[in-house]
């Protein structure tokens, strides 16, 4: 039987700066979307396609996006760049994983 490793093996070098700058860049606007589209529904949204529905922005091809959750209290997402294994998380609100710190972005 062939073994299947299910650990992700990480990249040789650390992310270029102009990924993580586009990373970063994508969370802030996904945070503006969420605090827009709350003001109109009285929650946040998980769906990516309502998120962007009214923006010129998208998510550029080389980013993943993975909103962890969203609510009427709080949202929480994550986006990674998987050629290069940088990633960045933020979260807002009421319910947000332990050791963030809300509405700040981080970059482990």
């Amino acid at each position: 039987p062939q073994e299947v490793s299910l650990v992700q093996e990480s990249p040789d070098q650390a992310p270029s700066e102009e990924v993580m700058a586009g990373i970063r860049s994508l969370l802030k606007n996904m945070a503006s979307l969420e605090e827009i589209y709350y003001s109109n529904h009285y929650t946040y949204t998980q769906d990516l396609g309502a998120l962007f529905a009214n923006s010129r922005a998208g998510v550029p091809d080389d980013l993943a996006v993975d909103i962890l959750y969203a609510g009427t209290e709080a949202w929480a997402l994550t986006v990674s760049h998987p050629e290069s294994g940088g990633r960045c998380f933020l979260g807002y609100g009421r319910f947000i994983p332990m050791g963030w710190q809300p509405g700040a972005i981080v970059c482990p």
